[in-house]
């Protein structure tokens, strides 16, 4: 993931926000290895990670892409970038696409950060889907970034969209700092052998 948003041909700062907890310095171990920033924050609480990455390294805007997105295209991100820079906005939605994909502005992250009332924000869209936020749906997609056009979309948005429902009920893999190679394979085999 790391070195495929390493070729974004418009991102300056690639920033991964981990945990506090020991368990997440591998993390950060591997941030530095490759060369890009880290920042360490709350567990529960990614939009306060975020915030304070953004806080931290003078991010005005930027475009999320989670870990456990393995198949993310840096390509998406700088479509998103380059979106922005044609018509500023608070959040560009870019929901239902192969992975969602999102451009969020430090200002509209801050203001809910000190709105929300839970720490607990893993899906992080609704507290930007507010009538305060200047939204943009996220225009002009590429089909490669559409489900299902290509091998490869189809396969990451058949694992968010199919799968991963039955993983949570029956975890197979448990998704550590790994050989990204190794955990490519594991979900390969998890979609088209089962």
């Amino acid at each position: 993931l790391i070195e495929g948003l390493k070729s974004s041909v418009v991102a300056d700062k690639i920033i991964l926000c981990t945990s506090h907890e020991p368990e997440d310095d591998r993390l950060s171990d591997v941030a530095r290895s490759v060369g890009i920033d880290c920042f360490r924050g709350s567990l529960e609480d990614k939009l306060m990670r975020w915030h304070g990455a953004c806080e931290q390294y003078e991010v005005d805007f930027f475009v999320n892409a989670d870990g456990d997105d393995l198949f993310f295209d840096p390509g998406l991100a700088d479509h998103i970038f380059l979106q922005y820079n044609t018509k500023k906005c608070d959040f560009i939605d870019g929901h239902g696409l192969y992975n969602d994909a999102y451009g969020i502005t430090k200002a509209a992250l801050r203001e809910v950060c000190l709105t929300k009332n839970t720490d607990s924000t893993e899906y992080i869209r609704p507290y930007f889907l507010n009538p305060k936020f200047d939204v943009q749906k996220l225009v002009n997609i590429p089909k490669k970034y559409l489900p299902n056009e290509d091998f490869y979309t189809y396969i990451n948005h058949k694992w968010l969209s199919v799968e991963t429902k039955k993983l949570l009920k029956d975890p197979k893999y448990f998704v550590e700092v790994d050989d990204f190679r190794i955990v490519q394979d594991k979900v390969y085999h998890e979609l088209m052998i089962d």
